[in-house]
């Protein structure tokens, strides 16, 4: 069977995903395969971030710039907890190589969700913007 998918209906799909929330579409939809299929995967780059912004934001929100500079320049790392689970730890060595490690149960999720797999440098990009521009952080290797 094949779908025609209308400009109409991926605007109508774009503003349920702002009203719901991008994880709650995918499920709708039938799953990532659709998503992908219906907004190709340039636009799903877009919803990843979002997905981000939805689900991957720290407990008590994110704090300053300065924040978080502080504290690694104090102890070298910080983690950041996600409903109770550690998402991240962001380190940075003494040879200043800055490293972001994402928790398997965040990186589980978005793979399922997203059909991403570790030979995804898009990932890899979109989830350390993402980081740097909510803490300031520059990231040099998400693992």
């Amino acid at each position: 069977m094949k779908i025609i998918i209308t400009e109409n209906k991926i605007d109508k799909i774009k503003s349920l995903i702002d009203k719901k929330g991008v994880k709650k579409v995918i499920s709708l939809i039938g799953g990532s395969d659709n998503f992908i299929k219906i907004l190709g995967p340039d636009g799903v780059n877009e919803y990843i971030y979002k997905y981000l912004d939805e689900n991957a934001y720290p407990d008590y929100n994110w704090y300053s710039h300065d924040d978080y500079k502080q504290v690694v320049k104090d102890y070298g790392s910080t983690e950041f907890y996600v409903n109770d689970k550690l998402t991240f730890v962001y380190t940075e060595y003494e040879n200043g190589y800055k490293k972001l490690e994402v928790y398997p149960w965040l990186y589980n999720e978005m793979e399922e969700l997203f059909s991403i797999n570790d030979d995804d440098t898009g990932w890899v990009k979109i989830i350390a913007n993402w980081f740097e521009n909510n803490t300031g952080l520059k990231v040099d290797m998400v693992e």
